[in-house]
This record gives C-alpha cells, structure tokens and sequence, in this order.
C-alpha cells in the first residue's frame, strides 16, 4: 500500500502582519490582508497597486462615472438600496471631480469657483454689503492696496478647492426642504447632493472648458458679463434636467421630477453661499 496522501500544512511562523492570524494561503482568513511577498517592496508593484487603486480593476471608477453622467439618481439609488460594492464612496466620487476641476480649471481660465476680488466686488448679490462693510479697512495707497488684492485673490485660489464642500451640506438642505413630507434621512439628500455637485463640476469643466476653447480659438475673452449670464442659464438648464431625472429616481412621487429642476435655482443660491464662505476665509486671511 502507498503512504496516504495529507494536505499541505500551513508554515505556523507565517503570520498576517495586520491581525496576527496564521496565513494558510496569499490571503489572511480572518481579516482579508494580503500576504506579503517578496516583490510587494518594488517600485514597479507599488506604481501597479496605484493604477489598480485609482482605475479600480473592477470597474468601479469608471461605472460610478458612468453612472453619474449618463444615469442621474442611480447612484443615490444604489447607495440607498445597500447597492455599493461596485460603487466609489459618495464622498470619493465628489473628491475625485472636485480634484479635476481644480486641476483643469487654471487652463479654462474660468473663474467660478476661485472667484477674485473684483468679481466679489460687484455683481454678486452680496457685492453692495461686501462694498460698505469692507472697503473702508482697505489699505488708502495704491500700491499697498494692490499688493493686498493680489494677496486676497492668491488666499482665495489656494482655499477654494477645500471650501468646494460646503456646497453639499448647503444643496442637502434645499433637498431636504423641497422634499420634506417625504421625511426621507438627511443622510439620502446629503448623498444626492454629493452626487450632483460631483456631477456638477463634471459638467462645468467640460463646458467652460469648450466654450473657452472656442472662444479663444476666435480671439475673443471669456471675461464677459453677458456671457457669464448665458453660461449660467445654460448651467441652471443642464442640472434642473439632471435633476429632474434624479429626483425622480431617488424620491419618486408624481412631483418628484417638477421638484428636482426647482432644485436648480437653489443651486444658484448655494453658488451665491459658498463665494460669501470663500470671501470671508480669503479676507480673515489676507
């Protein structure tokens, strides 16, 4: 008779390095750590493990982008229903876009978001308080005056893709408002708005970023009154439809979709806001 075959027994020195557990395979049974090996410490792996993390091999980057441009509310919906293993954090998503409108906007030369010191001067809702409270405490000499818009719009570039953030909480609340006999959790309108304003800078990027384009093709400036006002009724009709579509999806009702493009007049409101908030950081600062 032959020796009777045993499994193969697991080295009982090796350990999981995060909970302690003894490895039987390349994966740790109770916690889902990898086992180490000894390539893990080359540079190549480390660049392959960052592509991995940022494209997701399971697709989940590019099916929750998917998703936000061409699917609005499925992702609320999803992260609602309990659907999230094949979806990017509401959070990761909206810092993801948050990152590369930032990263592109200097190139648009549009400044929606890192909004300077003439802009908040006038033709904002808020200019003509901004003008009587703080003008008075600017420096009298010129050049002293100038150094300190240049330096008051530098504090404004640099604090406004991390003041981006307080347009969710702010649009979550016109959410829950619009929604309120629903008595649906904040936490669902907080992800809604999460959504939307990732969807959002997607949609300026990409639209300040052609319609700059082409002007400047033309030798024509984007510094133009007018077509700031165009850009923003074309931004106000992108989202309501956006939104109209979400809403419908996210809260349902008969009024669902009416109630969701009401919800892009807030966004105007909560543009409004978050200037005031990135105005008042940028002076506290200056």
């Amino acid at each position: 008779m032959g020796t009777p075959s045993h499994p193969p027994q697991s080295d009982p020195t090796v350990h999981c390095a995060t909970c302690g557990a003894p490895l039987t395979g390349a994966w740790c049974a109770a916690c889902g750590e990898k086992r180490r090996e000894p390539g893990d410490l080359r540079l190549a792996h480390l660049i392959g493990g960052a592509v991995a993390a940022l494209t997701n091999a399971d697709g989940r980057l590019w099916g929750s982008l998917r998703a936000l441009v061409l699917q609005p509310g499925v992702l609320t919906a999803d992260w609602v229903a309990g659907r999230r293993r094949r979806r990017l954090e509401p959070v990761v998503l909206f810092l993801l876009c948050n990152a590369v409108f930032f990263l592109l906007q200097p190139l648009i030369g549009w400044n929606t978001l890192t909004t300077d010191w003439q802009t908040h001067m006038g033709g904002q809702g808020y200019s003509a308080l901004a003008r009587e409270w703080f003008l008075p405490l600017m420096p009298r000499e010129r050049e002293a005056l100038e150094a300190y818009i240049a330096a008051f719009n530098a504090h404004a570039s640099t604090r406004a893709n991390g003041l981006v953030i307080v347009m969710a909480p702010l649009f979550a609340l016109a959410s829950w408002l619009m929604f309120l006999p629903q008595r649906r959790e904040f936490a669902v309108h907080l992800v809604f708005a999460l959504h939307f304003v990732a969807f959002w800078l997607l949609w300026m990027t990409a639209s300040l970023g052609v319609v700059a384009g082409a002007l400047r093709g033309f030798g024509w400036s984007v510094d133009d009154a007018a077509l700031d006002d165009a850009m923003t009724l074309v931004m106000v009709a992108v989202s309501g439809a956006w939104l109209a579509l979400a809403a419908r999806r996210v809260f349902g009702g008969r009024l669902a979709a009416l109630r969701g493009a009401l919800l892009a007049l807030a966004m105007i409101v909560v543009l409004q806001a978050y200037r005031v908030f990135l105005f008042l950081a940028a002076f506290a600062t200056t």
